[in-house]
Formats: C-alpha cells, structure tokens, sequence
C-alpha cells in the first residue's frame, strides 16, 4: 500500500489532507509521489489522520523513493 493509496482509502482528496495538514496540495502530491520527504511533525500527523505506525508509513515513503 502506499500513501496515496491510505489517503484515498480513507476518502480524503489530496486538498483535504493538505487542508488537514497546513500543507499547499503540491506538498501532499510530491510526497505521494515520492518527490519530496514530509517533515517530521507532518509525517505525525499523517500517520495519525490515516491510523497507521509511523514505521508503516515511513516504508511507504521509502518504497516511493526506491521505485524513482
């Protein structure tokens, strides 16, 4: 699973978790995208938004990374 597919399977729209996050939407696509890393305190709130471990989340970002 990856990020973009726990947002969605929550129902969020890439807006809406940046709305949730105090993120521009462009944030919340690199991150999807594997672009760019979220900062510490967003990636907190990500997992928690989405009820995932911290280090289930980090893999997923890390998986991102390795597929560019």
């Amino acid at each position: 699973m990856t990020f973009r597919d726990a947002r969605v399977k929550h129902g969020y729209t890439q807006k809406e978790m940046a709305e949730m996050l105090g993120i521009g939407q462009p944030a919340v696509c690199k991150i999807e995208t594997g672009r760019q890393l979220p900062a510490l305190k967003t990636a907190l709130q990500i997992a928690k938004i989405l009820n995932l471990q911290l280090d289930d989340l980090w893999d997923m970002f890390c998986t991102v990374q390795e597929e560019e």
